[in-house]
């Protein structure tokens, strides 16, 4: 997200004073990101514009709370649509893990269960190789368990189902 800030917010309303600021500026600012293509090729995403102006929002609300601005200008969202395609039925799912190696089937299997997305798999395989593992929680099976050093806290994340045998524990 700096970068962002950095290469789009900053220069297009950088030097100008927070509360000088309009609901009028946000959107050209919007319209002039929408327009502007990304090293691909490709128009700006919806949801990285939100992030963005996402950002403007907390700078706003982190000067209110500091008490240098009084209010801040309204900021619309654009609206998103960020379903995922191609995703795998259980069978295909199943299919394409028994023909994996062993030790990508548990970050294979996280990904599957908790709806990463192919993008996002690279972190899922850093989480199994930092020592996640499915375990029962209060009698609730599907529940992921991070195994942390003695004396850390220990953190549960939900999971939506089981797969197969990615279950640990």
């Amino acid at each position: 997200m700096t970068h962002n800030v950095e290469q789009h917010l900053e220069p297009f309303f950088g030097g100008r004073r927070a509360a000088s600021i309009t609901p009028a500026d946000v959107r050209q600012y919007t319209l002039s990101r929408q327009v502007e293509r990304t090293p691909q090729g490709k128009p700006t995403s919806n949801a990285t514009i939100n992030r963005e102006l996402s950002a403007l929002k907390r700078a706003f609300s982190l000067g209110i709370d500091a008490g240098k601005l009084t209010h801040k200008p309204k900021i619309p969202m654009l609206k998103e649509n960020n379903v995922c395609t191609g995703s795998f039925e259980r069978d295909q799912f199943e299919a394409v893990q028994v023909k994996l190696a062993e030790p990508l089937r548990p970050a294979l299997s996280f990904g599957y269960v908790t709806g990463w997305r192919i993008h996002q798999r690279g972190v899922a395989v850093a989480v199994a190789a930092s020592g996640l593992r499915w375990t029962p929680f209060f009698g609730q099976p599907d529940k992921l368990k991070s195994l942390r050093r003695s004396g850390e806290e220990e953190r549960w994340r939900s999971a939506s189902s089981t797969v197969g045998n990615s279950r640990r524990g």
